[in-house]
């Protein structure tokens, strides 16, 4: 299953890579300024079919950790992990 990441802005990030305002916002946390938003996690199937949605409010980056990048091959997947904080989560099912 993969998931979409959405803002209260209404940017959508399917992944991490590419998407600099998502950056921005990790890095105007990491710098010390709040900046608290709405944000939607929508769940979805190998057809892309919406599963479930979560909804952070007043969410804020807390880690980001990056791929490990190796020269070894094989076929390894580059994964990244962001680490969000909230002061309320809500479930929805679809």
């Amino acid at each position: 299953m993969r998931s979409v990441l959405s803002d209260t802005d209404g940017d959508a990030f399917d992944g991490l890579i590419g998407d600099l305002g998502l950056f921005a916002w990790l890095r105007a946390t990491q710098d010390g300024r709040r900046d608290p938003r709405t944000v939607t996690i929508t769940l979805l199937d190998e057809t892309r079919t919406p599963v479930c949605v979560f909804v952070l409010h007043r969410a804020q980056p807390k880690k980001w950790i990056g791929p490990e990048l190796s020269a070894k091959g094989g076929g390894e997947v580059a994964m990244e992990e962001l680490h969000l904080v909230a002061e309320r989560i809500d479930f929805q099912s679809v």
